[in-house]
């Protein structure tokens, strides 16, 4: 039965912004995620996100994209600065930024100026932002009136500018592709005429020596990558029969180049199909490859995923060496959109991407801002939400168990898993998962005292039984104010608690409710949100400790100390994730390896100061207390002290 059940979960706006801690990672929840607001909105803010991501730097920490702000009739275009939190203009209101340097130096923006009989022009301007100079590169009414500028783009070194103009009326074939050097005005060009068909697509390698084109034909589409230096030209694919404009993107060395759904190395002559289609309707940048051709992102409305169940246009990264598809455009709690994604751009290592999630649910305070959509960023060494580590638990009889956010459980040292867990969910026997609902991600995993059976919770308040664990209820049947962080049974096996961020608590079977923080602290708003909880061996209290390292201990659980305690007004490096207590102290856990010990809990060595791949996940602990190991988002384990025995 239910001791007391508190719904009002609250997520604080500082999740946004990234909440002051030690980095750790946890086992326990989705805080804090890769992916990052650009830039967080405050509460109270008005307006939208409009028009689509345009660039982001070649490290990723510059982000080009345009503010839809009410006081403006027209678009402001700005730039964010993610390690400043930053966020100022590069233009006036109206005038397009189109794309950005590697560096961010020098921005490549549109403005129309008329030319007579009603109609504009396009005039393309390079902005050098060390300065505060532009150049002018380009004006469309050089062509035909009413042309428009397509496809615009400027290299990672600011020195070439390469368009398509799309031509209203005049000749047919149609269509010009140019590529400028930006400091001089030099052009080198191609029209329709050159290729024999109207050319409807265009984009320019990032290093500037090649474009690919798409041209239409009688007999079909074609695509070809022009050499602009000698106006050599290679047929890279002929689409059969014509299908219309198909998404392109180009290496920046030329060598890999993207056709709708299928990457080309022309080089070799190989062609690799990662996805049968991607979206483009009313879409600038659909599509995006990196430097060495291993990475993809792009846009489609298909599901790749099996808990891909939103049914709107997605952003995915696709990686050739392992063959995986790992949806990038979720919420920063990493659930699905509630609508589109808009665009998409990635830096060339293939690390970060971009992308516009016009969904009202992608950022927690969303609700309340009155902000609509979100520019926002992707880490992909970390972004591995729909297949990644949500926990990690060691059963009586050995082993590890290792819980994914999808369902799956993998069993190491002999920990048995179960493909029975509800009886009336669905089962994959493949991956022997449970089929969840939409945007439900497991986020913790505890096993039967006999070692026989393990229970995993869910972000909706659900729970799974599996293989000898009783179901003694859960909340799937009421509606939530927010998300369940983290779960964990009793020391029976006869109940178990659940924990919202906000410190409300969920108690089920023997689990005895001994209050919890809205109830102590009614209408108080946290530092931060709660992060973990663990329950005393008498079963007669418990502790939750939140992602700035401050503690709440209710009933028996006797208090050691607390992060903010110990380090008063110290920012963290990174929020904390997970806990592992016993009743005569506790270790605190955050996402970069950072270790904090309070009480009997001896210190062994930290990840702190170590730069690792994956954000840590979650952390076990010797039953001595002689050691520890910590596993990241991927699986990857850092034993200290004794903690390589538990790895068998």
């Amino acid at each position: 039965m239910i001791a007391r059940i508190s719904v009002a979960f609250v997520l604080l706006v500082a999740l946004l912004a990234g909440t002051a801690g030690r980095a750790g990672a946890a086992g326990t929840g989705e805080f804090p995620e890769p992916l990052s607001p650009v830039p967080p909105p405050a509460p109270g803010t008005v307006g939208t996100v409009d028009g689509s991501v345009r660039a982001i730097s070649d490290n990723g920490n510059l982000v080009l994209w345009e503010q839809d702000a009410e006081s403006a009739l027209f678009r402001l275009p700005v730039i964010t600065d993610r390690s400043a939190g930053t966020t100022v203009a590069i233009a006036d209101a109206g005038i397009s930024a189109l794309d950005m340097s590697g560096t961010g130096r020098y921005v490549l923006t549109a403005d129309s100026a008329p030319v007579g009989g009603g109609y504009f022009e396009a005039v393309l301007e390079r902005r050098d932002r060390n300065t505060g100079s532009k150049r002018e590169v380009l004006r469309s009414g050089e062509w035909i009136n009413g042309s428009k500028v397509k496809d615009a783009s400027i290299t990672s070194d600011g020195r070439y500018v390469g368009l398509r103009i799309e031509e209203a009326g005049g000749p047919v074939p149609r269509g010009v592709v140019i590529r400028v050097v930006a400091s001089s005005g030099q052009r080198a060009t191609v029209d329709a005429g050159d290729v024999g068909g109207d050319i409807d697509g265009f984009a320019l390698a990032d290093e500037g020596r090649y474009g690919v084109l798409s041209v239409q034909k009688s007999d079909g589409t074609h695509v070809l990558r022009h050499d602009f230096n000698s106006g050599a030209e290679d047929t890279v694919a002929v689409l059969t029969p014509n299908r219309g404009r198909p998404p392109l993107a180009i290496s920046p060395d030329g060598r890999f180049v993207v056709v709708g759904g299928t990457i080309h190395d022309v080089v070799t002559g190989s062609a690799v199909a990662f996805v049968s289609e991607i979206t483009n309707t009313n879409v600038e940048k659909p599509v995006a490859v990196s430097a060495d051709g291993n990475r993809v992102v792009f846009l489609t409305d298909q599901a790749l995923t099996d808990v891909d169940d939103n049914s709107v246009v997605d952003a995915y990264a696709w990686t050739r060496s392992d063959g995986t598809h790992r949806r990038i455009s979720v919420s920063d709690r990493g659930t699905e959109l509630t609508n589109a994604t808009r665009s998409v751009v990635m830096t060339p290592d293939g690390a970060r991407v971009g992308f516009q999630a016009w969904a009202p649910n992608a950022a927690m305070n969303l609700a309340v801002s009155g902000i609509s959509g979100l520019v926002m960023v992707a880490d992909l060494a970390d972004q591995i939400r729909d297949i990644g580590v949500a926990d990690v638990a060691r059963p009586s009889g050995g082993g590890l168990l290792t819980a994914y956010r999808s369902g799956e459980v993998t069993g190491a040292g002999g920990a048995p898993t179960y493909d029975d867990c509800n009886a009336d969910s669905p089962i994959s026997g493949k991956r022997k998962r449970p089929m969840l609902d939409s945007g439900e991600v497991v986020t913790s995993i505890s096993p039967t005292p006999a070692g026989d059976g393990y229970w995993l919770f869910t972000n909706r308040g659900r729970v799974l039984d599996c293989g000898s664990a009783e179901h003694f209820g859960d909340l799937s049947a009421i509606t939530l104010a927010g998300e369940v962080i983290d779960s964990v049974a009793t020391p029976t096996g006869r109940g178990y608690y659940m924990v919202g961020a906000d410190g409300g608590v969920f108690a089920f079977g023997d689990a005895v409710y001994r209050g919890s923080v809205p109830e102590v602290l009614p209408g108080v708003t946290l530092n931060a949100p709660i992060v973990a909880i663990t329950v005393t061996g008498s079963n007669q209290g418990y502790r939750m400790v939140a992602a700035d390292g401050g503690m709440f201990n209710f009933g028996d659980a006797r208090y050691f100390g607390s992060v903010p305690e110990v380090l008063p007004g110290v920012p963290l490096a990174g929020p904390v994730i997970d806990m592992v207590a016993s009743d005569t102290g506790y270790l605190i856990v955050a996402d970069d390896g950072g270790i904090f010990n309070f009480g009997v809990s001896p210190f062994h060595g930290s990840l702190g100061a170590t730069s690792i791949p994956e954000r840590i996940r979650t952390v076990l602990v010797v039953d001595d207390l002689s050691g520890y190991v910590m596993f990241d988002r991927d699986g990857r384990s850092y034993p200290f002290g004794t903690g390589d025995t538990l790895l068998g």
